[in-house]
């Protein structure tokens, strides 16, 4: 962790930059990357969103106006997906979780050709990166068959789970999956108050057995919450950029991660949709440190722990 304590933090002008060690927890593969990357590869300028949007739908219909080609196109996917790996190793990642869909692992033609894909950009851009691959369910009201869940963990590639989309889906459709994604050993996460009450990170974190969450950041507006959190050790990875644009948060001054932090919840600071946000984990940093919301020991207090998670499950 060398980098981390010494050259990788500027002390002078204080800096997290492209020499500090450090790991992305939370970031979905399909608008992951760098959007400079991409306008590389493409050899065209890409629109970009300025200001705030108004809701996910907003975001969403943007996204699919203006970045169709990502998220309707095999080779725009694949894209995405290069550019997560060749981000990692510009912005020096040890470890980073990726999410995918259950439909892009269909879209390439299955388990092995979409492991044969991944393993590929790995061992491309970053071959001694801990890679943590992550399956994601779709909050949508729909549930995927018992049955195609495990004939996808059967390949033992994927070491999380995620359920993302509209948090006012009741979690207990969801249930079954998770306790089959239980029954294979890997880790069970969701997307959990970013949205709703404080109380229903509760409420979804027993019923899905989660230990991590991703987001969780109205846990800060409630004392009883956060010392519940503190007490299980339960992780947040919050991604401070999505929260500001997307309007949950009003700006960087005023983000909970402070207080979460402050009242011993275990936190990460992480990209979210990189290609739509356009703030790399160094910039999310900076900003935390700019604003006045976390002081350099902090961070670095949050580098620190962030490296050392996943440290037992390692893909080989």
């Amino acid at each position: 962790m060398k980098n981390i304590l010494n050259e990788g933090i500027e002390i002078g002008e204080f800096s997290i930059n492209e020499a500090t060690e450090k790991t992305n927890w939370h970031s979905h593969a399909g608008k992951g990357g760098n959007i400079n990357f991409i306008e590389e590869k493409l050899n065209k300028l890409l629109p970009r969103h300025s200001g705030k949007y108004g809701s996910m739908k907003e975001m969403q219909h943007w996204i699919s106006e203006e970045y169709g080609f990502f998220t309707k196109t095999i080779s725009g996917m694949l894209l995405c997906w290069e550019a997560c790996f060749a981000e990692a190793r510009r912005d020096n990642y040890i470890a980073m979780t990726q999410s995918f869909s259950i439909d892009s692992i269909h879209a390439v033609g299955g388990m092995e050709r979409f492991i044969t894909i991944l393993d590929g950009f790995k061992n491309r851009y970053c071959p001694n990166i801990r890679f943590f691959p992550e399956i994601r369910i779709n909050r949508d009201g729909t549930v995927p068959y018992i049955s195609e869940i495990e004939d996808i963990l059967s390949f033992n590639y994927f070491k999380s789970v995620d359920l993302c989309g509209n948090e006012f889906i009741p979690t207990k459709l969801y249930i079954p999956i998770y306790r089959t994604c239980e029954r294979f050993n890997i880790q069970l996460k969701a997307h959990v108050g970013e949205y709703r009450e404080p109380e229903s990170i509760v409420r979804d974190i027993e019923d899905l057995h989660l230990s991590e969450v991703y987001h969780g950041i109205s846990a800060g507006k409630s004392n009883e919450v956060m010392r519940w959190l503190a007490k299980r050790n339960i992780i947040l990875h919050v991604c401070p950029t999505s929260n500001v644009i997307l309007n949950i948060v009003d700006d960087y001054k005023t983000h909970p991660i402070k207080v979460l932090y402050h009242n011993g919840v275990k936190v990460t600071v992480n990209t979210d949709d990189m290609l739509v946000f356009n703030k790399s984990l160094s910039q999310e940093f900076m900003e935390l440190y700019k604003n006045a919301v976390l002081s350099k020991n902090e961070i670095k207090d949050i580098l620190i722990f962030a490296s050392q998670l996943g440290e037992c499950k390692t893909h080989v």
